[in-house]
């Protein structure tokens, strides 16, 4: 899904996705060849896990407050959302952010639009943005943050599983993922962007993702 000051050609026909925060996210067309990037007038492009997640930022007017486009890959991306954050990213020159859960699925989501996945590794020259940056959710936000316990989820097994196979990853010896994964695995909580909202219907937009896009220099 995507929504903010971009118009597509699909076909015949224009879609303006950029209709204000009460209309609705436009899907991204599985058969991507079939789409034309007609204009973009926004400054970045953020990209998050979820749909709910979208649609609550989008209602709060943040695309229209910080000029971004919005995207969703719905959990995990297909080729046609990912080639379409690298097309805006690469030939648009748009700087692209991601944010998903803090946990190792979502960490691997938004590191799927950043440096791909093993099962597309033979695709990932048509997939991949290597200049995007994973501003969150970080495990160390939850506790900077003051996420309310209530919030915060105990890890399964499945989770830790997951995470000790995420670090021994030759593409994942970045410190900054490994000190997060570390941190994961000493407290063994994990916490949904959604969580935020136990702060506030608008603390998600109004306090949490403008702090992340100003130490990006963003806005």
């Amino acid at each position: 899904m995507i929504s903010g000051p971009i118009t597509l050609r699909v076909g015949g026909d224009i879609i303006d996705c950029n209709l204000g925060s009460r209309a609705t996210s436009q899907l991204i067309p599985t058969n991507i060849r079939d789409v034309e990037i007609v204009n973009v007038k926004a400054d970045f492009v953020m990209v998050v896990e979820k749909d709910t997640v979208l649609n609550n930022i989008r209602k709060s007017g943040f695309i229209q407050k910080y000029n971004t486009i919005l995207m969703t890959g719905s959990g995990e991306p297909d080729r046609a959302t990912r080639i379409m954050v690298k097309t805006l990213n690469e030939e648009w020159k748009k700087p692209v952010v991601i944010f998903a859960d803090a946990d190792p699925w979502g960490l691997g989501i938004a590191l799927r639009y950043k440096i791909g996945s093993e099962s597309l590794s033979y695709d990932s020259d048509r997939l991949v943005s290597p200049d995007a940056k994973v501003l969150g959710m970080m495990f160390s936000d939850i506790y900077e943050y003051n996420i309310p316990e209530v919030a915060r989820l105990d890890a399964s097994q499945e989770d830790i599983n997951r995470a000790n196979d995420m670090k021994k990853k030759p593409w994942l010896k970045d410190k900054q993922w490994q000190k997060e994964l570390n941190l994961f695995l000493q407290r063994r909580e994990k916490c949904e962007l959604d969580a935020f909202f136990k702060h506030g219907f608008r603390f998600l937009a109004e306090t949490y993702l403008p702090q992340k896009l100003r130490t990006a220099g963003l806005i």
